[in-house]
């Protein structure tokens, strides 16, 4: 992943260079038009995104090697309950915080560039920075004109969903190119695999379910409980009509309009 990232930002590179030299060449007021702000032509936003375990800065959760532990520690320290305990004393997660910080204040997160993970998690514990790198890679993914991730960030639909990967952009002035932004649609997206000879085994692992007998009771159990959930809805919405009709009819009833002792 950071391979590609590092060839990507040796290309883009040269192409900046190349379209630099072209327009310092053909007019003085073109090269004004093309320097108010922004990136210069051809340059672009690409990162790369992969769990947390690989990209947390925190100073104890990103000692722990379980992928699973260090999203149950990650998430104890930004959910909303723990953020709201720090008040009392509470641990929070101070790169989280910055990031929320930059988020609300609107602020650019990281200008044009080509960014891998080691890019991220060194500007993350940077002062100038600090903020996650994880989330910072998530929210700028809905700009970037480049993104590379694993496999399962595509295919997987639990972890798509989490990564928002082509999800319209939220906040545009958090990555802000002049250009047109592949997260506002994916229409036109192209999307590359590498060694995609193991798509069908990814496709398999990920949308497949293993059963055992715990799996099966706790279907069951939940299925009953499904069943018995229906069945007080029944009884309550047949009461309730039921007690409906009776204030209907004694309206009525009151109003002479029908026979008092139907």
């Amino acid at each position: 992943m950071s391979k590609a990232l590092e060839e990507l930002r040796v290309v883009i590179k040269f192409e900046v260079d190349t379209l630099a030299a072209e327009r310092a060449a053909v007019s003085v007021q073109e090269e004004a038009v093309s320097t108010q702000g922004g990136p210069l032509p051809g340059e672009i936003l690409a990162v790369g995104l992969s769990a947390r375990r690989n990209m947390c800065v925190h100073k104890d959760v990103s000692k722990e090697q379980d992928r699973e532990r260090v999203d149950e520690l990650c998430r104890k320290l930004t959910a909303p309950w723990a953020r709201e305990k720090a008040v009392e004393g509470a641990k929070v997660c101070e790169h989280y915080e910055k990031y929320e910080q930059i988020i609300n204040s609107e602020s650019q997160l990281l200008p044009s560039g080509v960014y891998t993970m080691e890019d991220l998690r060194e500007k993350g514990v940077q002062k100038e920075f600090g903020w996650c790198p994880y989330y910072a890679a998530r929210r700028m993914i809905q700009s970037a004109n480049v993104v590379v991730l694993n496999y399962q960030y595509v295919l997987d639909p639990k972890v798509s969903l989490a990564s928002q990967l082509g999800g319209a952009n939220i906040m545009p002035s958090l990555c802000k190119p002049k250009h047109k932004e592949v997260g506002e649609s994916t229409e036109n997206s192209i999307v590359v695999f590498d060694e995609a000879h193991n798509i069908d085994d990814v496709c398999i692992e990920s949308l497949s379910v293993k059963l055992n007998r715990m799996r099966l009771d706790q279907s069951m159990g939940n299925v009953a409980k499904l069943g018995n959930e229906v069945e007080r809805v029944k009884k309550e919405d047949a009461q309730r009509l039921q007690d409906e009709y009776k204030r209907l009819v004694q309206g009525l009833q009151r109003a002479g309009q029908i026979d008092p002792q139907v």
